[in-house]
């Protein structure tokens, strides 16, 4: 028997990607961890985007509010930010 594999990929898809990933190199220099590198933050924002696109799905708009929660995640949040209702202002709401 004999299977086959068929890929349906979306061309904005891959033309847009190094939109994305340029977004998330300018999000690890604004967070400027003191102890996560990129992959650390990566895998953080990996984990948040995965139970956030069952929920809303994907695109540019989920990506930000993405960044967003990752931005306040227990993992990669820093003491010094201020973070009580700084979320009202998500520009998603």
């Amino acid at each position: 028997m004999r299977l086959h594999l068929i890929v349906d990929a979306d061309d904005t898809l891959w033309e847009n990607n190094i939109y994305f990933e340029q977004a998330f190199e300018e999000f690890v220099d604004f967070l400027g961890h003191s102890s996560l590198n990129a992959r650390e933050i990566r895998a953080v924002l990996d984990e948040i985007e995965e139970a956030n696109s069952k929920i809303h799905g994907y695109g540019s708009l989920n990506f930000g509010r993405n960044l967003w929660n990752a931005k306040y995640d227990s993992k990669t949040s820093t003491p010094s930010w201020d973070l009580p209702n700084e979320s009202s202002n998500a520009p998603w709401r």
